[in-house]
């Protein structure tokens, strides 16, 4: 899916039709979007009610997006029923100062988030990685933020890249596998 000139905004729930309705969310294949690296352009996958689910069986790949947020409604790292599933890769690629929120969320494949030359905002919480987590935040001054539970099975990379970027672990943030952490000059 492509998008155009102007602001967007794609939303992926599990509310059917007139948002009245709730169903689990099944996407056989793989979602790839191109918004247009502008202001305001938007992103969202989410599980909005206490029962459901929204399911992706192959990659999620979103471009040029200002705010992107994969959302479900669990409670812990550990798959719920409510979390956002995704089997394959989840990609992220901005050039804008990006607001990229990942929670309640499962990642078959490796995650890969590159951001661009401004200011950076990334948020993962209650989300287990089973694959490599990449975080590349580019120029500005960034913060990355690791909330409650992150799962990360193997490899985590973050590069902070140019500016002043900020690193917040939660304590209980678990790598399995090697951390790598480069050009980040805070830590809590």
């Amino acid at each position: 899916m492509k998008t155009g000139s102007g602001t967007d905004f794609l939303r992926i729930d599990d509310l059917f039709k007139d948002f009245a309705t709730e169903r689990t969310t099944f996407i056989g294949g793989s979602i790839d979007v191109a918004m247009g690296d502008q202001a305001g352009d938007s992103f969202e996958l989410l599980v909005q009610t206490l029962d459901k689910s929204v399911h992706v069986g192959g990659s999620v790949n979103v471009r040029g997006a200002d705010n992107v947020k994969v959302d479900g409604v669990g409670s812990s790292s550990d798959s719920d029923e409510t979390d956002v599933d995704i089997g394959s890769n989840l990609v992220v690629r901005s050039k804008l100062g990006a607001t990229v929120e990942v929670d309640d969320t499962n990642v078959g494949g490796a995650t890969s988030i590159r951001l661009g030359n401004a200011g950076d905002f990334v948020r993962l919480q209650d989300s287990l990685f089973v694959r490599k987590l990449e975080v590349k935040l580019g120029g500005g001054d960034d913060t990355l933020r690791f909330e409650t539970p992150v799962g990360c099975a193997t490899d985590l990379s973050v590069d902070g890249g140019a500016g002043t970027d900020a690193l917040e672990l939660s304590a209980n943030a678990g790598v399995s596998g090697k951390t790598t952490i480069k050009k980040i000059e805070q830590t809590s």
